[in-house]
């Protein structure tokens, strides 16, 4: 299968097209390339999938340039600060 990510639009309608077809391992390679964050296995769910991302983006987008990213996905309901 190849997919051009180019953005995290492009990311999400990829998700929403073939979560149900991609692998773990898959899931969290195309995450990792994508946004550089690991996780160890797909959520249950396209909408959790996407909810975690989404949420990742808005905190990375919020954030300074100068800051690290988190290496890892984290809960909506986290308190970060």
């Amino acid at each position: 299968m190849k997919f051009e990510i180019k953005n995290i639009e492009t990311l999400i309608v990829f998700f929403n097209k073939h979560f149900d077809k991609i692998s773990d391992k898959e899931y969290s390679q195309i995450c990792y390339e994508t946004l550089q964050v690991f996780t160890d296995k797909k959520p249950q769910t396209k909408d959790e999938a996407i909810n975690k991302i989404r949420t990742y983006w808005n905190f990375i987008k919020s954030q300074p340039t100068e800051y690290e990213k988190p290496l890892f996905f984290f809960n909506e309901a986290e308190n970060l600060n």
